[in-house]
């Protein structure tokens, strides 16, 4: 857990190198920075934490049944393939857990140069929900996909796209009050995929559109204003672009859209 920490702390520090920015901004880099180590330590310790106490519990009740005599008079065939039941359990546990902090640490993973290849967008929009797979199950938040199965690769940077995804889904739980789902729909336009994300939280008041993008704009109380301004850096970067349809008391929809890889 240690060594996860140290790289989740490490690389974001990357992920939000603040060298181009005043000393304002660099101080609100470094709070964006520490809430999306928070979110994801958040994730680190749920998503471990319940394969591990599975194992444990597995074990542990095997052993006590031990102590209290309840296997004295079974058979040793019994006992054995009881034994081999509780193992394959574990090795099932330990390996998501292996798995998890590997995709955790893939996530967090990032070069300053971007490193452009073949992106199955829907799938790291995937990557993207299980990390805030704990948030949205504590939340109750219903998620609808309607992505199309055939979609076309895009050429970006892998880290950006999780990160964009990460943000922009994100920010849409953030939004929710009463009605609690999040669509997300991907389609082909063209030579573009167009993704939308619309939540059904409260929307926003016409004066804020034109704003939401600008760094340090935020209509949130706890919120540094840089989450959406880091998503239109990233997005345009990678050669796609992002527009925002919202209205208050209606929701609000984020749209990306993203070139087709050879087009």
């Amino acid at each position: 857990m240690h060594s996860i920490k140290t790289t989740l702390t490490g690389l974001i520090n990357k992920l939000y190198a603040p060298d181009k920015f005043s000393k304002r901004h660099a101080e609100a880099l470094q709070k964006e920075k520490m809430i999306f180590l928070e979110m994801l330590a958040s994730a680190i310790n749920h998503e471990i934490a319940n394969p591990l106490s599975i194992a444990r519990g597995q074990c542990e009740a095997f052993v006590l049944g031990w102590k209290e005599g309840l296997y004295k008079d079974k058979p040793k065939d019994e006992l054995i393939g009881r034994s081999i039941r509780i193992m394959e359990r574990v090795i099932q546990e330990t390996d998501r857990v292996s798995d998890i902090t590997k995709r955790l640490t893939d996530f967090v993973k990032s070069d300053r140069a971007t490193k452009p290849q073949q992106i199955d967008v829907a799938r790291e929009i995937d990557e993207a929900l299980a990390f805030l797979n704990a948030e949205i199950k504590l939340s109750d938040i219903q998620i609808i996909k309607d992505i199309s199965p055939d979609l076309p690769p895009i050429v970006a940077d892998k880290k950006h796209i999780q990160q964009i995804f990460f943000n922009v889904i994100k920010n849409a739980v953030q939004a929710l009050k009463d009605t609690r789902r999040i669509e997300i729909k991907g389609i082909r336009e063209g030579a573009q995929l167009c993704f939308e994300v619309r939540d059904t939280g409260t929307g926003m008041k016409e004066e804020y559109m034109g704003k939401i993008f600008t760094p340090f704009f935020t209509t949130k109380e706890e919120g540094t204003g840089l989450g959406l301004f880091i998503v239109k850096q990233l997005t345009e970067t990678n050669k796609g672009s992002v527009e925002i349809k919202s209205k208050a008391g209606e929701g609000t929809s984020f749209i990306l859209r993203f070139p087709v890889s050879g087009e």
